[in-house]
């Protein structure tokens, strides 16, 4: 389950009462997962890939900071998350060393759980999007990989 491309935001908070009657492909209930730390994985094999955590990293030059200079709203910027929501911690910035590709930029990046399958890429969790790059009304590109939990 390791990809790079353009992912895009998934709003599973305006879904409401809808999450209480259904789930996703993987059969968890939404009443028991932490809906601002899941994705939608394309072609995921649900019978093995369920749950797996994933790491989704971005360069910081992908984070927006100021939204309203490239055409965004408001309501799509990090800014108004953190008035409307108490559940997500701030997102960690950290280097990266590896012996298969060294990489000395800091990168932003957040862990999810992988409970859908979805279209292309992954389908973020909005919160956790707007955290990644700053707003949540753009696909961006970044890069995920399964870790342990």
């Amino acid at each position: 389950m390791y990809g790079s491309q353009s992912i895009t935001p998934h709003d599973y908070q305006s879904l409401g009462t809808y999450l209480a009657a259904s789930a996703p492909s993987c059969g968890y209930p939404y009443a028991t997962l932490d809906i601002s730390r899941i994705t939608a994985v394309q072609l995921m094999d649900t019978r093995v890939e369920c749950g797996t955590c994933l790491r989704i990293e971005t360069s910081q030059a992908n984070y927006i900071i100021d939204g309203l200079a490239v055409g965004l709203p408001e309501i799509a910027m990090a800014t108004h998350f953190a008035a409307t929501t108490s559940r997500f911690d701030p997102l960690p910035t950290t280097s990266i060393q590896t012996t298969m590709n060294k990489r000395d930029d800091e990168v932003r990046y957040v862990y999810v759980l992988a409970v859908d399958t979805g279209g292309r890429g992954l389908d973020l969790a909005q919160v956790s999007f707007t955290a990644l790059f700053g707003q949540s009304l753009s696909p961006m590109d970044a890069s995920w990989f399964p870790v342990n939990a």
